[in-house]
């Protein structure tokens, strides 16, 4: 096989606990042809100092270091201009790789064809302490909902429910390309990208896994099953775009089903004009005036 350059976009900002560790998952893929580029978000911890011992020791990294926070969608995309693969990796600085990771993801999209955007794995979940705390397929309920991870056309799923762990991901440059990056107005950006990739791109997978994901207290991703009002409109203003990219009755339910999730979400954080955004959207989107009637209800409890 060949080796088309492979781009891996480290986000760091205050990880100073896991940097090291998850730069040193990078320089020890099986993978001969890697661009490693490390941007700092204006840590506020010893981070820079860490990443600067590593590229001492490797000066091939390229490294960002941002004077502001400007947080992770407008970090990465200035990154991504520096990046020169034909396949790019979001990986978080506190995450790690498995040593087969990059390779397993070039192989996989080489042999699907150019039709086929972006690659995703299963992964380990593990917490702070460096302890195994599950496996990503197993905790998020698709052993009973799929009988197998969907590849190809995934758009329906990925508005339906949440079955890709974001860590996992490759794409080819491509899809960033078409997609002009992340949406830099959001929070966070795996959500929208998934919605935005699927509707034009095919998804394969590898049932390994090829990341370790590691859940950190006060992250986004512990802060989303939270009161955390910039997730809840992030995911509003996703389901919004979502809503015009929807072609048939199949892709319809499917968002209706994510809708009704998201507003029981909004619901319970206590976020009334989000949720009742999410109203509006079902209702747009043909749901019974019964069930209408009965989350305009729920909401009318909140205080």
């Amino acid at each position: 096989m060949d080796y088309p350059l492979v781009s891996i976009i480290c986000i760091c900002y205050n990880h100073s606990r896991f940097i090291r560790e998850a730069l040193d998952s990078v320089l020890a893929q099986d993978y001969p042809n890697v661009q490693l580029i490390v941007a700092d978000d204006y840590s506020t911890d010893n981070s820079v100092e860490i990443i600067r011992s590593v590229i001492d020791q490797h000066p091939e990294i390229i490294f960002i270091e941002n004077k502001q926070n400007s947080g992770n969608c407008r970090t990465f995309n200035k990154a991504l201009k520096r990046s020169e693969g034909a396949f790019i990796i979001d990986f978080a600085a506190d995450d790690m790789l498995m040593p087969r990771r990059v390779r397993t993801g070039v192989e996989a999209l080489q042999m699907k064809g150019p039709e086929y955007g972006v690659h995703y794995s299963d992964a380990l979940i593990f917490n702070e302490d460096g302890k195994t705390t599950g496996i990503h397929s197993r905790k998020a309920k698709t052993a009973r909902t799929l009988a197998a991870m969907p590849e190809g056309d995934v758009f329906k799923t990925v508005l339906e429910r949440y079955f890709i762990c974001p860590p996992t991901l490759m794409a080819r440059r491509e899809v960033f390309e078409s997609l002009n990056g992340y949406d830099e107005t959001l929070d966070y950006e795996d959500f929208d990208f998934l919605v935005r990739a699927s509707r034009s791109f095919y998804f394969c997978y590898s049932s390994g896994q090829l990341v370790k994901r590691r859940i950190v207290k006060g992250s986004k991703s512990d802060l989303q099953n939270k009161n955390y009002r910039p997730y809840y409109q992030s995911t509003h203003r996703v389901c919004e775009k979502a809503m015009q990219m929807v072609t048939e009755e199949g892709e319809r339910k499917a968002l209706n089903t994510r809708l009704r999730y998201e507003c029981r979400q909004a619901i319970w954080a206590g976020e009334k004009e989000i949720a009742a955004g999410y109203i509006r959207l079902m209702r747009q989107n043909n749901i019974s005036r019964i069930e209408w009637l009965l989350y305009n209800t729920a909401i009318s409890l909140l205080t």
